[in-house]
């Protein structure tokens, strides 16, 4: 799907998405939302509160314009794009540093009782 095709304020709000690789579920978390809330905005199944659609473009880098309308002013590009995964490498690189630290942690809370 190109930027000129995104025809729906749910396309575009999935295409953005998608583009940021950002999982319904952690853009759900960012807005405080359930992911079926998304994926609903997504599916142009539910109405996004104005409130929303602002943090939401600018969770997606993009203009709320675009969004609301696929105007060209604020729609998403690629540049910055290598910044950006190598920003997103280090991000996952975290999580996963993260994720196992709490095992460990959980391992020795369970040895000592």
């Amino acid at each position: 799907m190109t930027k000129e095709s995104a025809e729906t304020l749910g396309s575009r709000i999935k295409q953005s998405r998608e583009r940021m690789e950002i999982s319904v579920t952690l853009l759900a978390r960012k807005l405080g939302v359930k992911p079926d809330t998304v994926r609903a905005w997504e599916a142009d199944k539910g109405d996004v509160r104005a409130n929303k659609l602002m943090v939401l473009a600018g969770i997606l880098n993009v203009s709320v314009n675009w969004l609301l309308s696929g105007g060209s002013d604020g729609a998403p590009s690629d540049s910055g794009s290598n910044e950006s995964r190598e920003i997103r490498g280090m991000v996952e690189t975290l999580r996963q540093q993260l994720s196992e630290a709490e095992r460990t942690l959980d391992q020795l809370t369970q040895r000592v009782g």
